[in-house]
C-alpha cells in the first residue's frame, strides 16, 4: 500500500509540493487553515484597480517554477515586465537615480562617488574571509566593495526586498551565491566574470520579472483547483503526534488525519505551536525565527498628480536618507491592467525591520508618511484617489546570524522523527520562484525515499 502523504499549510510552497505529488499519482491530502490556498498570495480588484497583498511579481529564475506554469495552463496568462521594468532607482540626496546597469553607466553615474567607484575596483584584491564566526551581510559588502556601496546598493536592496537589516542578516543562508562565489573563487568580480565566460546549461525559458493579466493569485488558485478534493480547507491543525510508524495530525473540531509522511509547510512559528509536544527543541528554534512586520500601501493617482515619469520597475531608499518608506514598485509601469486610464499605481512598503512598530499605527497614521516620502522623492502633489493597506505582523523571516547553525539544530531535534519534512521560506529563499523550487525538491524527495 502506498504511503499517505499529509501536507500541512497551503501557502505557494505546500502547494507547489502537493501538486508534484499528485502528479506522480502519491496518496496526498493538503490541509490549509483558510478556505483557499495560497497564504499570502492575494490579489484584488476594485474600482479598475487591480493591487496585491503580497508578491507582486516573482522571477522566471528556475525550470520548476516556468514547467509549472505550463503544466496547470496558466503560461498563456502570464505577463512579463516591459522593457523599463529593467531600470531600477536607488534614492540618494533626495532624488531618485538610476541605478547603473553596465560598465558606461557605472563610469558616469552620482549615485557613487568617485571614491566609491574606486573602492570596488579594488575588489578583486581582497583577501577572503578567515574567522571561523558566521559573518554578516553588511560585513562582508564593506570588507569587499566598501562602505559607500553597503550604504547605497545593499542596504536598500536588502530592505526593499528582505524588510531587513544588512547588520544581522547572515551572508551564508541571505546570500549563498555571493558567499560561494568569495570561498571558490576569491572575488565576487572574477567569480562573475568566470561563471560567465563558463557559460554552463542554457536554458530557453523566459528571462525576468512576471505575474498574470489577473494578478499573483492566478497561480496559487490554479494549483488549488488541480488538487480538487486533495486540497482541504478550513482544516486548522491543533497537534501533531507519532503512533508507532503513524504521525497523528489533530485538527479542531476532533478529526484525527492518519499519515506515513509529513510535510509541515506553515510559517516557523505556526509550525513550532504544532510540534511543540512531539519535538520541543525543534519547535524551540522554529519559534526564535524572526519574522519583519510590513505594512503594504497600494495608492492611486492622477496621472497629473506625479512629477516623475515613473519610468522603471520602482525605488529602494537606502537608511541613510531617513525616510520612512522601504520602496516603491510602480505597478502601473511593470504590468498591463494595474490602473484605469489616466491614472498611475504604486506598491509601497513601509515597516520592517527599521520600523517594527508600523503595525501598531492607524491607517491614517500609515498612509500620512507614505504620502510625505512619496510627495519628497517623486514629487506626488494631492491626495490618492485610492488606496488599499494591509499588515503583516510577521511577513519576511529573516536569515539572521546563528541561522545556519539554528536549521543544522533542527535538522538534529528532528532526527528521530523519520517522514517528517518541513517546508517554507524560513529556510532557503524568500520569492515565489524559490519557494515553487523548494517545494518541487521536497515532493522528489518524498518519492524517492
Amino acid at each position: 500500500m502506498a504511503d499517505k502523504i499529509v501536507v500541512i499549510g497551503g501557502g505557494i510552497s505546500g502547494l507547489s509540493c502537493a501538486y508534484r505529488l499528485m502528479k506522480a499519482g502519491a496518496d496526498v491530502v493538503l490541509l490549509e487553515k483558510e478556505s483557499c490556498g495560497g497564504g499570502v498570495i492575494r490579489t484584488g480588484k476594485k474600482d479598475g484597480y487591480l493591487f496585491e497583498c503580497g508578491p507582486n511579481s516573482t522571477m522566471n529564475s528556475n525550470d520548476e517554477i516556468d514547467s509549472l506554469c505550463k503544466e496547470l495552463g496558466i503560461d498563456g496568462d502570464r505577463v512579463f515586465g516591459n522593457e523599463s521594468s529593467k531600470k531600477r532607482y536607488v534614492i540618494r540626496n533626495g532624488r531618485p537615480i538610476p541605478l547603473p546597469m553596465g560598465l558606461k553607466s557605472l563610469l558616469t553615474t552620482d549615485l557613487w562617488s568617485l571614491g566609491g567607484k574606486l573602492r570596488l575596483l579594488k575588489e578583486p584584491f581582497v583577501s577572503r574571509y578567515r574567522s571561523d564566526g558566521e559573518e554578516s551581510v553588511a560585513d562582508f559588502v564593506a570588507r569587499r566593495i566598501g562602505r559607500e556601496l553597503l550604504d547605497y546598493a545593499l542596504d536598500p536592496f536588502v530592505s526593499g526586498v528582505y524588510a531587513g537589516d544588512p547588520e544581522k542578516l547572515e551572508l551564508k543562508s541571505t546570500f549563498p551565491k555571493m558567499d560561494a562565489l568569495e570561498r571558490e573563487h576569491g572575488s565576487l568580480i572574477l567569480g562573475a566574470i568566470k561563471n560567465a565566460l563558463k557559460g554552463g546549461n542554457k536554458s530557453e525559458r523566459r528571462k525576468g520579472i512576471f505575474s498574470f493579466k489577473d494578478g499573483m493569485s492566478t497561480l496559487p488558485d490554479a494549483i488549488t483547483k488541480a488538487l480538487g478534493d486533495r486540497f482541504r480547507g478550513g482544516s486548522d491543525v491543533t497537534a501533531i503526534e507519532k503512533h508507532e510508524d503513524k504521525y497523528l495530525v489533530h485538527l479542531k473540531g476532533g478529526e484525527t488525519v492518519e499519515a506515513d509522511k509529513l510535510v509541515l509547510s506553515a510559517p516557523s512559528h505556526v509550525g513550532a505551536k504544532m510540534i511543540s509536544k512531539l519535538a520541543p527543541e525543534a519547535a524551540k528554534e522554529l519559534k526564535n525565527i524572526e519574522y519583519a512586520p510590513i505594512a503594504v500601501v497600494y495608492a492611486g493617482f492622477n496621472s497629473s498628480d506625479v512629477a516623475h515619469p515613473l519610468d522603471g520597475f520602482g525605488c529602494l531608499i537606502p537608511k541613510k536618507e531617513g525616510c520612512k518608506l522601504l520602496g516603491s514598485l510602480w505597478s502601473s509601469t511593470l504590468f498591463p491592467g494595474r490602473a484605469p486610464e489616466g491614472k498611475v499605481s504604486l506598491s509601497c512598503f513601509i515597516g520592517g525591520a527599521r520600523n517594527r512598530g508600523i503595525v501598531n499605527q492607524s491607517d491614517d497614521e500609515v498612509l500620512a508618511e507614505v504620502l510625505a516620502d512619496l510627495k519628497t522623492l517623486l514629487g506626488v502633489d494631492g491626495s490618492p484617489v485610492f488606496t488599499n493597506i494591509v499588515r503583516y505582523d510577521r511577513s519576511i523571516p529573516q536569515y539572521t546570524l546563528g541561522h545556519s547553525a539554528r536549521m543544522a539544530n533542527i535538522e538534529r531535534a528532528l532526527q528521530p522523527f523519520p517522514g517528517l519534512h518541513l517546508l517554507g521560506n524560513y529556510l532557503k529563499g524568500i520569492s515565489v520562484a524559490d519557494c515553487v523550487k523548494n517545494g518541487t525538491q521536497m515532493a522528489n524527495c518524498l518519492l524517492s525515499d
